[in-house]
């Protein structure tokens, strides 16, 4: 793996292949596949690149869905993560292109870098297996739910677990040992180097032709903000859900690569040559398709990624998933394994009782009798905390354990009169999708992000996008569809409870607790002064002694809540 000192590679390509071999002398690329895909159209492939994509690894990518569970809101969007990547293969090479010819107008800030053959083989490789080590509902499991460490957790950390890595890309993997014999050692070392750390660390490199390069330019081609993977999905969902979102590709025609420095770190980036210096002004026409751009963004987002029935979807298949996992049924290797379909032909055909929750899950959402949301609980929701900083920030850091959030949804459950798993909790992430915001521009002589730019009239416009993304979001609460309106109260209010603030928990669990003194023999003949005085009481108990945060009543909780009344019947009475 690369350090922080800069490393000579020797080139050690494979001998010359019958079909012409992948690298030519002098480094270019020889082109012996094409592959017509939708959106893209032809996308050529090297011999190598052709390998690599017969692998059983990368077919496996055929049955993993680009967007999960969207296919449930929009029937047609069954585009696999396999086409995606062939599109970014295709997008990455598209602006090397541009890139490199870019270099001769010289109009921008800083020297341009120029992208290296070698460099291009091997963004090439990273396009096409970006996604590799995807699983079936990868963002919603992993992301979201944190059920599995993320698909690219070992980018973000020296000390991840790379056991993901190494059963899909490893050197003793089918498209490892592909990419050593067509490509050669070096260029598989410097790959592995670009997936691994790309994102975090530079990687200095001198090729054995005397370039002195930083590799980690292909990784930001790559996943960046404005880059192939950004280009090639936003046009593939709007094209696949029908939303007929156009994205101008003219962007590219004014990217370079420069050395920028970001956080105290510099890095090898692109960069969009936004300010026209010769004449003192912004490019007005290429303003206004960055922020379409960001704008397509956000209409994806509202109406694919945060649906409420995809959502639905993704927490019933959560929950479902999970069952499994704390019953020794699944691990985050084993999900490499499976489909969309097959993980749910897997989880309806359990048959242990402890699994009941996860059969019945599954084989609902297969036949789309889907749950219903009761309450969206966006930034407005969380209001006066009583001393408490961000509730919303404080009930994430909760529901993001899959442990404590289950507990915390059969709580809720038993206080609706439910059974474990009607009721869900879908709590995704408060990141913004706005990283088109933080695109690295040429802006009047300096190279900053594009949501630092101080334009009259597209600041406000990213002001508001900005603005708009944090509203799109909230924590979902949602139940089993033959709850009654009674039982979706009674959850709404044991949520309040859980997480809007010790005030409004006191008022929320006496009148939870007042339904089950109601229900009680011993007070049948008690006033209703009584009971509620009796129900109050247990509240101020139950919530004082915070049993009513984080689902600290665990799964005990009717005998935890029995408890709290007969101390209260006593004390009252």
């Amino acid at each position: 793996m690369a350090t922080s000192q800069q490393t000579k590679l020797e080139f050690d390509p494979a001998p010359a292949l019958d079909v012409g071999g992948t690298i030519m002398p002098n480094g270019s690329l020889k082109f012996v596949k094409t592959i017509r895909i939708a959106v893209s159209g032809d996308v050529r492939l090297t011999y190598g690149e052709w390998r690599v994509v017969d692998s059983i690894a990368f077919q496996r990518l055929r049955r993993v869905k680009q967007l999960g569970a969207s296919c449930y809101v929009y029937p047609t969007a069954l585009h696999t993560r396999f086409d995606h990547s062939l599109g970014v293969l295709h997008e990455v090479d598209q602006l090397i292109l541009k890139i490199n010819d870019n270099i001769s107008q010289g109009y921008s800030i800083s020297q341009p870098i120029e992208i290296t053959p070698r460099q291009r083989i091997i963004a090439r490789l990273y396009a096409l297996l970006h996604d590799i080590t995807h699983v079936p509902f990868g963002h919603t499991l992993e992301d979201e739910l944190k059920i599995f460490p993320s698909h690219d957790e070992f980018q973000k950390s020296d000390d991840s677990d790379l056991s993901r890595f190494e059963e899909t890309l490893g050197p003793n993997t089918e498209i490892g040992r592909i990419i050593v014999e067509v490509y050669g050692a070096e260029i598989y070392d410097r790959f592995r180097n670009v997936f691994l750390i790309g994102g975090r660390k530079r990687i200095p490199v001198e090729e054995s032709t005397g370039n002195a390069v930083n590799d980690e330019v292909t990784f930001f081609l790559v996943s960046n903000t404005v880059c192939a993977d950004l280009f090639d999905y936003i046009k593939r969902d709007s094209y696949f859900t029908n939303l007929n979102i156009n994205v101008s590709e003219r962007i590219q025609n004014y990217m370079y690569v420069s050395v920028i420095s970001e956080d105290g770190i510099e890095k090898t980036l692109p960069v969009i040559r936004l300010w026209k210096k010769n004449e003192g002004r912004a490019r007005a026409d290429l303003l206004t398709d960055l922020t379409s751009l960001l704008e397509a963004r956000y209409m994806i987002g509202e109406r694919v990624y945060f649906h409420h029935a995809k959502i639905i979807v993704d927490a019933m298949i959560g929950r479902a998933v999970y069952e499994a996992v704390r019953n020794g049924k699944l691990n985050s290797l084993a999900m490499l394994k499976y489909s969309d379909d097959s993980l749910l032909d897997y989880l309806s055909g359990l048959k242990a009782p402890k699994l009941e929750v996860a059969q019945r899950l599954a084989s609902d959402i297969m036949s789309r009798r889907l749950y219903k949301r009761i309450e969206k609980y966006g930034i407005d929701k969380f209001g006066d905390g009583g001393g408490r900083s961000d509730l919303a920030e404080e009930a994430l850091s909760v529901l993001k354990k899959p442990e404590l959030r289950t507990k915390i949804e059969d709580d809720i459950s038993f206080w609706a009169g439910g059974a474990p798993g009607d009721v869900l909790i879908f709590p995704p992430s408060r990141k913004m999708n706005s990283k088109v915001a933080r695109a690295i521009v040429d802006w009047r002589g300096r190279q900053i992000p594009l949501s630092e730019i101080d334009d009259a009239i597209v600041k406000p416009r990213l002001d508001l996008l900005k603005e708009s993304h944090k509203r799109l979001w909230g924590i979902h609460l949602l139940a089993s569809p033959n709850f009654s309106e009674d039982q979706r109260d009674a959850a709404r209010r044991a949520f309040d409870g859980y997480f809007l603030g010790k005030v409004r928990a006191i008022d929320s669990f006496e009148v939870l607790f007042r339904e089950k003194v109601d229900d009680l023999e011993k007070m049948s003949n008690r006033s209703t002064k009584d009971r509620k005085a009796v129900s109050k009481h247990a509240a101020k108990a139950f919530v004082g002694n915070n049993l009513s945060f984080h689902g600290a009543a665990g799964e005990k909780i009717g005998i935890v809540i029995q408890n709290y009344i007969d101390q209260a019947i006593d004390a009252v009475l």
